[in-house]
Formats: structure tokens, C-alpha cells, sequence
């Protein structure tokens, strides 16, 4: 009986059993390297669902508002409530004021203090302008707080006056 089974089974292909040689299949080895390989690929995937965008409070961080505003009563105010944010949150000193440009200090090298430039500018419709916020820091590093943070809070403050 036992010699039958043994005549019945079909022998492995050669190039087969030398793959599985090469690569460590069929063997302790080969487990180790299987695990590995499993190990690796989860974290990968892990890496990957984690990267992905979630829906909550954070999302909204990243887009970019527009706060336009009307040249006069409109424009005065938003100006002065952006010069009252930048004194507040910058943690730099201002290095330009003027009716078209908010600017804060150069921070040192490899600083993660946010820098911050807020502009206004004319739009195509007349006594219509645009303030932006621009922001940075010199650390490869990610910015205290992060730009997109600082952006949304800017523009939330800025909008009130509204």
C-alpha cells in the first residue's frame, strides 16, 4: 500500500523544487522570508490607508478661503483685524506694514516659526481687493502651527468682521 501511494504521486517539476530552493520555499528559511514578505506588505497597506485623506475637522484646513473685500469701510477693517492676527499669532515681529503688505521678520535657519506675509491686492472688479496669506518656514520640518492651521484660523478671524 504504502509503495502504491509512493508510485501514484507526482514528482516535482525540477525548475520547481529549484525555485523553491533559491527562494527558501518549502523550508524553515522560507517561512521567515513569507513572514517578512506578509510584514512588509501590511505595514505598506497600513502606510497607505493611513495617508488617506479622512473627512473631519481637518479637512477643511487645507483649502484655501478667499476673503475678498470692498474698497473703503469693508477693506479698512478686514486690514486691521489681519495686522491684529499677525501681532497676535506670528511669534515674529513685523518687519513691513504698509496699505498692501503684512510681513514678519525672517525667522533663523531651521526655525519651525511660522513666517507670514498677507497681501492685498486689486482683483479685476474695480474696488475689489483680494488678502492673501502666505506662510513658511526655513525647517525642513513642518511649520509651528502648520501653515494650513495658521491659513484657516487667519482667514476665520479675518471674516468675522464681517
Amino acid at each position: 500500500m504504502f509503495a502504491e501511494r509512493i508510485e501514484n504521486t507526482v514528482l516535482p517539476n525540477p525548475y520547481v523544487r529549484r525555485h523553491q530552493l533559491i527562494f527558501g520555499l518549502g523550508s524553515r528559511r522560507g517561512l521567515q522570508c513569507d513572514f517578512r514578505l506578509y510584514a512588509l506588505m501590511a505595514c505598506v497597506l497600513f502606510g497607505i490607508c493611513s495617508c488617506a485623506g479622512s473627512v473631519g475637522p481637518e479637512y477643511d484646513l487645507s483649502k484655501p478661503h478667499q476673503i475678498m473685500c470692498e474698497a473703503g469701510p469693508d477693506c479698512d477693517a478686514k486690514w486691521a483685524r489681519a495686522n491684529t492676527w499677525v501681532t497676535e499669532n506670528s511669534g515674529l515681529k513685523i518687519q513691513t506694514k504698509t496699505d498692501s503688505q503684512i510681513k514678519t521678520v525672517q525667522s533663523t535657519a531651521d526655525s519651525r516659526i511660522l513666517v507670514v506675509s498677507i497681501t492685498k491686492n486689486a482683483t479685476s472688479k474695480p474696488g475689489v481687493y483680494e488678502i492673501s496669506f502666505i506662510g513658511g518656514c526655513p525647517s525642513p520640518l513642518s511649520c509651528l502651527p502648520p501653515i494650513a492651521e495658521s491659513r484657516a484660523q487667519f482667514a476665520k478671524f479675518v471674516l468675522a468682521a464681517q
